[in-house]
Formats: C-alpha cells, sequence, structure tokens
C-alpha cells in the first residue's frame, strides 16, 4: 500500500559530513584516553584513532587535559611551554592535492599572534594555521624562505569559547569554514615540499595558549555547501561490527515465542530503547541466522516490532548510512519488510518492501510528499534461505547502494537530498495496516556510516 505513486528527481539540498572515521580520514587526534588526566607531561602519548599503531606525543609540560566540546569527552589546553609532536616525516601530514584539515579550538589570548598546527617546528614550513589576534589564518611554503604560496590569509574568527573550524583545499581553491558556514574563499596555487619534518600542535617559532579537540585530516575536500557542525565527538577506529557508528543493533536473540527485544547497540545515542513488538511478533529458535533466535513474522499479519522515531537515527540517514540486515522469505507472499512509517497511507523516508517471491523494492520520500525513488529494485532474497541485505547511503559522492550477500546491486548516484523527519515509528516487519513479508529477520543494524564503500563484501558469519 503506497500512498501518491508520483516519482520524483532526487535531487535537491545539501550534503551532511561524515562524523567519524571513514575512508578519507587520514588522521584522526580526540585526546580521550587521557580523560581522567590532569597535567600534559613530558612523554605522554597522543593516539591516532585513524592509525592507532601511530602516536603524538608531549616534549615537555605542555598544558593539561582539559574541558571538550563535548560532555564526557577530554581536549588539550596548550600553554605554550611545549608542544604535541607527531611522527617525523610522515607523509599523511603532506597534506598535497585536496584536503579538509578540521577541529575545534578555543584561544587562550585574543591578542596573540601564535602558532596552532604547522607541518613542522621550524620556520617557513610547508604550512601553518596560525593565529592573528582574533583570525584564524593559513600560510603555506614552498621554498623554506618564504610564505609564496599562502601569507596569512583569513580563514575565520577566533573566540574564548569552543567553535568548529574546517581548512579546506580543493584545486586552487583554499576556503575557511566556522562551525559549518562558509567564512572566506581564497586562490592558490603551487605545492609545498613533501615529508618534511614533524608535524605539531603548538609551532615552535610562535607558541601559541588556548584548548583544542578532535583535529582530524582528510585526503579529501568535504565540503561543498554549509553543513552541520558536529555535535558530538567523531568516532574512533571502527571494527566494521558492533562499534561506535552503530546506532541500533538487533540480535533478535531470546527464548521461543519471546516477545522481549533489546538494542545492542555500543554506539546508541538512546539509552534503553524501547522496541515494542505488535500483533505476533515473537522471537523463534528454529530458524535462525545467527545467534539463538530470529524475529518471526506470519504470512499475511500484521506482526512487526515498532520503535519510537529518534534523533539518533534520523541524523544517520542525513549523512552517510549503513542499513542491514539477514532476510528468509518463508513463502512467495508480499509485504512490508522494514519501513520507517506507521501505516501504508503515509510516505517515508525509507521503505524496503517485498513484492512477492523475494524481490526487494525500496522507497524514499525527500519531504514526505510524494515517492522520490518509487520501487527501485534492489535485489532478491530466494525464498525459504537467508539473504543478507545492505542498504549504503554515501554523501561524499551523493551514492546510494545496495548489496545482496556482500555483492552490488542496485545503484542511484544522486543521494544529494536533506531527508524529511518523519515523526513516525519505524517498523520491522508490517505495518499497522499492512501485511508483512512473511518470513524471518535477524541481526538488524543501523549505522550512521557508509560501511561497503561500493566494494563486494562477505556478509558476517557470526552476530554483531
Amino acid at each position: 500500500m503506497l500512498p501518491g505513486l508520483t516519482s520524483a528527481l532526487l535531487g535537491r539540498g545539501a550534503p551532511l559530513v561524515t562524523y567519524g572515521v571513514d575512508f578519507n580520514t587520514i588522521s584522526l587526534l580526540k585526546f580521550d584516553e587521557h580523560n581522567a588526566a590532569g597535567s600534559i607531561n613530558s612523554g605522554d602519548q597522543m593516539v591516532d584513532y585513524a592509525k592507532p599503531s601511530r602516536h603524538w606525543a608531549a616534549n615537555a609540560a605542555a598544558g593539561s587535559y582539559a574541558v571538550s566540546p563535548f560532555a564526557g569527552a577530554a581536549g588539550l589546553y596548550l600553554n605554550g611551554a611545549g608542544a604535541i609532536l607527531g611522527p617525523a616525516g610522515d607523509t599523511d601530514y603532506d597534506l598535497q592535492g585536496d584536503f579538509t584539515l578540521d577541529f575545534w579550538v578555543a584561544a587562550g589570548n585574543l591578542s596573540a599572534t601564535t602558532g596552532i598546527i604547522a607541518r613542522s617546528p621550524g620556520a617557513f614550513c610547508p604550512w601553518l594555521v596560525f593565529q592573528n589576534a582574533g583570525s584564524l589564518t593559513f600560510y603555506a611554503s614552498s621554498n623554506g624562505t618564504s610564505w609564496d604560496i599562502a601569507s596569512g590569509l583569513n580563514i575565520a574568527s577566533l573566540a574564548a569559547s569552543y567553535n568548529h573550524y574546517a581548512i579546506q583545499r580543493k584545486g586552487n581553491t583554499l576556503t575557511g569554514w566556522l562551525n559549518g558556514s562558509l567564512q572566506n574563499t581564497h586562490t592558490i596555487s603551487g605545492s609545498w615540499p613533501t615529508s618534511a619534518g614533524t608535524p605539531v600542535l603548538n609551532w615552535a617559532q610562535a607558541p601559541w595558549s588556548g584548548y583544542i579537540d578532535e583535529v582530524r585530516f582528510s585526503n579529501i575536500a568535504r565540503y561543498t555547501t554549509a553543513f552541520q557542525k558536529p555535535s558530538s565527538p567523531y568516532y574512533r577506529t571502527l571494527n566494521g561490527r558492533n562499534d561506535e557508528a552503530t546506532k541500533m543493533l538487533l540480535h533478535m536473540d531470546g527464548a521461543n515465542g519471546g516477545t522481549t527485544f533489546t538494542d545492542s547497540a555500543v554506539g546508541a545515542n538512546v539509552s534503553g530503547r524501547v522496541i515494542t513488538p505488535q500483533a505476533s511478533a515473537q522471537t523463534v529458535n528454529s530458524i535462525v541466522k545467527l545467534g539463538n533466535a530470529s524475529l518471526s513474522v506470519a504470512i499475511g499479519s500484521l506482526d512487526r516490532l515498532e520503535i519510537a522515531a529518534s534523533q539518533d537515527l534520523f541524523l544517520g540517514l542525513q549523512g552517510d548510512f549503513t542499513l542491514d540486515f539477514w532476510y528468509y522469505p518463508a513463502t512467495s507472499g508480499s509485504g512490508s519488510v522494514i519501513s520507517w512509517r506507521a501505516n501504508g497511507s503515509q510516505y517515508a523516508p525509507l521503505a524496503i518492501s517485498n513484492v512477492g517471491s523475494g524481490a526487494l523494492q525500496l522507497y524514499m520520500s525527500v519531504a514526505g510528499t510524494t515517492w522520490d525513488i518509487l520501487g527501485a529494485p534492489i535485489g532478491t532474497a530466494p525464498v525459504g534461505a537467508w539473504t543478507h541485505v545492505a542498504l549504503e547511503g554515501n554523501r561524499q559522492n551523493t551514492t546510494l547502494k545496495s548489496f545482496i550477500n556482500g555483492n552490488p546491486v542496485y545503484s542511484n548516484n544522486a543521494l544529494t537530498a536533506q531527508w524529511y523527519y518523519p515523526n513516525q515509528n519505524l517498523c520491522i516487519g508490517a505495518l499497522s495496516d499492512f501485511a508483512v513479508g512473511p518470513g524471518y529477520i535477524d541481526e538488524v543494524r543501523w549505522s550512521n556510516v557508509a560501511r561497503y564503500q561500493s566494494q563486494p563484501f562477505t556478509p558476517p558469519i557470526a552476530p554483531y
């Protein structure tokens, strides 16, 4: 039962950022490993969460572990007396070609002229992020004797409180961003030296004091239009299973005939998420893919799980996302599988239906007034067998893809819209007035990263 069978092009709105470690994150410093510590001591190591075998280290009593923009996390307060040094000669910090360097900063002295982040401690280093009183600026040198590529280019205004900044180069264009808004655009040309020294927080030529957190280096230009600044810390290294990007995870385990369902996601922003079985939705132990049970939904029934709408799941759909699950059609019948709406008369930002014999179709509505993706064939789950189904949205390259048993099936290259917030229950199985696609469902995982990046993958052989 699908309202308003009118299709529209998917291609309006602005892409949002990826909030965490992804394929383009080359370095990420969070400082949370020192959350309970006080002073920064010489030799203290800072983990690089994009490459955990790599560390930065303090070369002196450089300050203290301090407040972060986010509750429960840690930032750094640098007092100008020492520095945090990265690995010498590591080419990841060369920032050749397109790049984005983003971070949170609060200036300690708004009258100071000091260096915050630099490619090396020496004068006329390849690139430098610099505080010029109340302005954040950028310098770059190709020759080590002058700022010939960039000399004090204004990025954005500084403040004594934390703000999110991004410095980005795409081709010959350098842009500065403040809390998701474009502030300044500059034209630059030329390249600076590679493998040149040791990257550093707190430039030795003009030591800086202030607060800094969530420093991320990326090898792409991430932003094309205004974006939402991060509302939570960036993710640490993801393990591809139940990790910080996992916003909902339903193992569907339990006793035969059980009606208790638990969200096991370690990255969930909602504590104690309520999952309500309706009609005769229950766990069964007879047909199981992983764990000790699966969700059973009967043919022609309104069996379903209902999960209240929540911003953490919605924000995943606004940025990069992956929805994956195991599905076992019991008959050739048709019906709803997963849908973010309460009944069949409503539109939804996302709905997956079995249209018969396990043929899966995707429906997506940008604004809740029409189907912008109407019945896209995303793959087939053969009747009487378990099939791994994955739907992935990658905002960086605007692709929406589906995978069946790890193999790419469907692709749409126009994922540029910002979806509306449905404020409706997410239903697994039937809707309140639209029968289920009969069968069994297991290991439903909602992530707000693009996990598979268009590559064939091996489906999980154990519970997440």
